[in-house]
């Protein structure tokens, strides 16, 4: 017995000679001095128990602590590390129901499996952390590969102890912009202590990354180690992305990181971006994208605030722009350059947009102002109302030098059409572009006349329309179901103007006309007036 004792006191030892021990290594050497050396088991039990309390106490705070920490990669969109967190929540705290409650739902949610029972989630980057160990032994050679990798698994003791204590180098220097992209801070922290002079090739792009991701605090943290929100990243690094405009869609988010952070709607960043000397009237490349024009075309539902915002800090809204858009989808169609905010405004069909620009001054009167309007969405057509209503020339061409009057026919907007008229557009225009100079093409009158569109051919003649000599008038009654209800006096205005029947429909006794009408027809157009009129009109 004295042997064992002896025993158990050598292993008390080092508990004994520790004299900056911590609190709970201090309960221990004195429960088992009590037990062993003064033989005083109550006191020991006593001190055992208190022992167990406070270690329950802390497995609490712990548990806790993992549950926030989990949490908050959650947030980040740190999506393994989240997973792996819950799950050693959930297998090494049991006691810790409220937690392990949520825990489960979001380890749902991200897709992660429960661990199994009395089973402790495995710590990845401890194991990965022993392969490259390993591997650094067996291949020093190669264990700069596994740089990038370390980074975008969020490792960060990994990646200290491959660039630090390895002195392994980013050599595609693309660690930076792989953190940012996956939103992890404290790693672009780690890279912008550790990257050395590699950290400016990669400090514009990553700060670009950011801005189109908004995750405001990376870029806090970008700014403060010195990327420049003046600069394009073309500019400090080659290989830059394309900015591009296709049939049917606009896409602005340009290169400038305000630019682009107004593009994708993040405005936090935005904020930041301008306290740290962003201008608001940049202007980059061809397209000459300024942040009112990127904002513009963004689809986030706050950014008329913003644009108002952008205007009173100075941005300009006469700036011209030369952005490259094809109206058309079909092959070979030829492209337009939108040269304003109101044509883009236009273009995007945003009518909040526009009452602000027109509010503010912006030039109605440019000739290419509507010139973006080829295939026409309803909430173009709201736009154009809104235009010409604030007094846009009615006169003014659209794609492929088309009048808009001609345009709102083609695609069926009375409402259009009809305000056109009213604000004074010319009622003698072509029905279509011509392909030749020499070609004859209908004007808009015969082409409502053939169609047998009786309200805009009657709105064009009241306007003043003078059809190009003669034209038939029977297609109205033939494919109009109200036919009976158009009056004498309008079939007067269309005879006057040129309009006769064909002799099919004169033989048949004027079919889909009412009696009044029939009855001045007949009396109009006698047999002697029916070879006239045939004559004149070259019979079809």
């Amino acid at each position: 017995m004295k042997s064992v004792r002896y025993a158990l006191l050598l292993a008390l030892a080092p508990l004994l000679l520790n004299a900056e021990e911590a609190p709970e290594r201090k309960g221990l050497r004195d429960a088992l001095y009590l037990e062993e050396v003064k033989r005083d088991s109550d006191a020991a039990a006593s001190a055992y128990a208190a022992l167990i309390e406070g270690y329950t106490q802390q497995q609490q705070v712990a548990a806790t602590a993992m549950f926030r920490l989990a949490e908050i990669r959650r947030i980040q969109g740190r999506k393994d590390e989240s997973i792996a967190l819950y799950q050693r929540l959930i297998a090494g705290f049991p006691q810790a129901v409220a937690e392990i409650t949520i825990a489960k739902e979001n380890l749902a949610a991200l897709g992660g499996k429960l661990p199994e029972v009395g089973v402790v989630a495995v710590d990845k980057e401890e194991l990965e952390l022993q392969r490259l160990i390993k591997l650094n032994q067996s291949s020093p050679d190669l264990i700069h590969l596994e740089l990038e990798s370390a980074v975008n698994n969020g490792y960060l003791r990994i990646v200290k102890w491959l660039m630090k204590d390895l002195a392994v180098i980013d050599r595609e220097k693309s660690c930076l912009c792989i953190a940012v992209q996956n939103g992890n801070a404290e790693m672009t922290k780690l890279l912008i202590d550790l990257l050395g002079p590699s950290l400016q090739d990669q400090l514009q792009n990553a700060l670009y990354d950011s801005c189109s991701d908004g995750y405001r605090e990376i870029t806090r943290i970008l700014l403060g180690a010195g990327a420049d929100p003046r600069v394009d990243p073309r500019l400090a690094n080659a290989g830059a992305k394309t900015v591009k405009s296709h049939p049917g869609q606009i896409r602005l988010d340009g290169y400038f990181p305000l630019a682009n952070a107004l593009y994708h709607g993040r405005f936090e960043v935005a904020d930041l971006l301008l306290e740290a000397g962003a201008s608001t009237n940049s202007i980059e490349g061809e397209e000459r994208v300024t942040p009112l024009a990127a904002l513009l075309c963004s689809d986030h539902k706050e950014k008329e605030e913003y644009f108002k915002k952008l205007i009173e800090k100075g941005a300009d809204i006469h700036t011209k722009l030369h952005v490259t858009y094809w109206p058309s989808r079909t092959p070979n169609s030829s492209k337009v350059i939108v040269s304003n905010l109101l044509s883009l405004a236009l273009l995007t069909g945003d009518v909040e947009i526009a009452k602000i620009l027109i509010a503010k001054g912006a030039k109605k009167d440019g000739p290419d102002l509507f010139s973006c309007l080829g295939e026409v969405i309803a909430r173009q057509w709201e736009v154009v109302e809104l235009l010409i209503g604030a007094g846009a020339d009615p006169n003014a061409k659209a794609y492929e030098d088309l009048s808009l009057l001609a345009l709102a026919y083609r695609e069926r907007n009375e409402k259009v059409f009809a305000l056109l008229l009213a604000k004074g557009a010319n009622p003698n225009v072509d029905s279509r572009q011509k392909t030749d100079p020499d070609e004859y093409v209908e004007s808009l009158a015969v082409k409502s006349a053939s169609d047998g569109r009786w309200s805009e051919h009657m709105q064009l003649l009241k306007a003043g329309a003078q059809p190009k000599g003669q034209y038939y008038i029977d297609q109205f009654f033939r494919s109009n179901k109200n036919s009976q209800d158009i009056s004498l006096a309008d079939v007067k205005m269309m005879v006057e103007r040129g309009g006769i029947p064909r002799k099919d429909w004169m033989d048949s006794n004027f079919p889909g006309a009412n009696n009044e009408v029939k009855a001045y027809l007949r009396e109009k157009f006698s047999d002697a007036n029916k070879k006239r009129s045939q004559e004149n009109l070259n019979q079809e």
